[in-house]
C-alpha cells in the first residue's frame, strides 16, 4: 500500500472529521480508507484515531455508519474502554457496543460492528471499525496490508504533529524577529526544540537526520563594497534559492545574522551530500544584479549527521558541524562532512563535485563496414 496525494473528497466517500485540520492527513486518511473498504469488501468502515492530550479514541473517517451509530460511538473513552484494552493488549477484534457506555451501547446492539487496533511497531496508531464477518474474512496476507496501513498513519500523524508544534513554537517564540516575509530568525529555544525531536525519531526508529551550517565565503567583501542594505538583500535572495532547494519538512532559519541552518529530515550521508552539492553549485549560479554592478556569492558547508559516532546532545552536534564549516571557509567554496574514524575521533569528508567529465562516446560504425 503506498501513499497517495490530492484525493477527491464527495459526499458519497468518506466522511471526514472536522477536527482533522491538515488536508495531507485528511487525503491520506482516505486514501487508505478506501484501500481498507476494498480489502474488506464492505463500504461500512471507520477509522479511530488517539487524541494525544486526552487519550480518547475520536472517530477520524466514516462511510455507510448510521447518524445514530456515529453520534453514539465517536469517541471511545479510554477511561471506560476496559474490554478494549484488553483486545489491544492481546492484539484481539472486540464488538463495539462493548466499548461503549451503557446508554450507547444499546443504541448500537446488533450491529455487529467490531473493533480492531491498527499495530505499527508495537504501537497502537489507530482503530479499524469495520463488520465482524468481512474483517473474519482476512487472510494472513490481508493482515500485512493493515499493518502497512497503520505504519503509514503512524509517519503521516507524527508529521504533522511536528508541523503543528513548530507552528506554536513559531509563533509564541520570543527572540525571533522578521526581516522579510520568507526570511526568519527562529529562535534558539525552538532550534534546540526540533533537534531534539529528530534525535528522539532517530533513536526510536533507527533513522538518521543531519545538520547544515552553511555561510558565504566573500561576505566581508560585499559589505565593505556594497553596504549592509545591499548585502541584505542579497541574503534574502539566496534564502529563497535554498529554501526551493530543501524540503518543506525541513527546518531552515538564519542564524547569527549572516548565517543560515537547515535541520533536513530523514537523511543519510549520501543524501545529505547530493543536498549541500545542490546548494554549492546554486548558490554559484545566482547573479543578483545591483545599481552599478553584479554580485556573486560562494558558499561553504559544515555537515554532522546523527547518529554517527559517540552519543552527543544538541550542542555537541552543532559544534561538529561548526568546527567543518571552519575549515571548509579555509579551503573555500567546500562542503565538509565530520565522520568519526574507527576510534570514535573526529575525520573530516571532503563532498566531491557533482560535475564529472564525460568521455564522448565512438560514433558507432555505420552498416555493411567493418571495424
Amino acid at each position: 500500500m503506498t501513499e497517495k496525494q490530492d484525493v477527491n473528497i464527495d459526499s458519497e466517500s468518506l466522511r471526514v472529521s472536522p477536527q482533522i485540520k491538515f488536508v495531507k492527513l485528511r487525503n491520506l486518511l482516505v486514501y487508505i480508507g478506501e484501500q481498507l473498504s476494498s480489502l474488506l469488501k464492505s463500504k461500512r468502515i471507520g477509522i479511530y484515531l488517539r487524541g494525544r492530550e486526552s487519550g480518547n479514541w475520536a472517530l477520524a473517517i466514516s462511510r455507510d455508519i448510521t447518524e445514530t451509530i456515529e453520534s453514539c460511538a465517536r469517541v471511545i473513552s479510554q477511561d471506560k474502554a476496559d474490554e478494549l484494552n484488553k483486545s489491544i493488549e492481546n492484539r484481539q477484534v472486540c464488538l463495539l457496543e462493548e466499548i461503549l457506555e451503557p446508554d450507547p451501547a444499546r443504541q448500537v446492539q446488533g450491529s455487529n460492528l467490531v473493533v480492531t487496533p491498527m499495530v505499527s511497531d508495537d504501537d497502537v496508531v489507530a482503530l479499524l471499525l469495520s463488520d465482524f464477518d468481512a474483517f473474519a474474512s482476512l487472510s494472513d496476507r490481508h493482515l500485512i496490508q493493515l499493518t502497512l496501513a497503520a505504519k503509514l498513519i503512524k509517519t503521516a500523524v507524527e508529521r504533522e504533529f511536528l508541523a503543528l508544534q513548530v507552528s506554536r513554537l513559531e509563533k509564541n517564540a520570543s527572540e525571533k524577529t522578521i526581516p522579510g516575509e520568507d526570511q526568519m530568525f527562529h529562535s534558539k529555544k525552538l532550534i534546540d526544540w526540533v533537534i531534539n525531536r529528530e534525535m528522539e525519531r532517530a533513536d526510536r526508529h533507527g533513522s538518521s537526520f543531519a545538520i547544515l551550517v552553511i555561510t558565504f565565503d566573500n561576505l566581508a567583501h560585499i559589505l565593505s563594497e556594497h553596504g549592509e542594505k545591499a548585502t541584505e538583500k542579497v541574503l534574502m535572495e539566496q534564502f529563497e534559492v535554498i529554501r526551493h532547494i530543501v524540503r518543506k519538512c525541513d527546518l531552515l532559519t538564519r542564524r547569527g545574522g549572516h548565517q543560515f541552518l537547515c535541520v533536513t529530515m530523514e537523511q543519510d550521508a549520501g543524501g545529505v551530500m547530493v543536498l549541500a552539492a545542490k546548494i554549492r553549485h546554486r548558490v554559484k549560479e545566482i547573479v543578483v544584479p545591483m545599481k552599478n554592478s553584479e554580485i556573486k556569492m560562494t558558499v561553504s558547508v559544515g555537515i554532522a549527521l546523527y547518529p554517527d559516532g559517540p552519543k552527543t546532545g544538541v550542542s555537541d552536534l552543532l559544534s561538529r558541524a561548526e568546527s567543518e564549516l571552519t575549515e571548509a571557509q579555509k579551503r573555500g567554496n567546500r562542503v565538509l562532512l565530520w565522520r568519526p574514524d574507527d576510534s570514535g575521533m573526529e575525520r573530516t569528508t571532503e563532498i566531491p563535485d557533482l560535475k564529472r567529465k564525460v568521455k564522448p562516446r565512438k560514433p558507432p560504425a555505420k552498416p555493411g563496414k567493418q571495424s
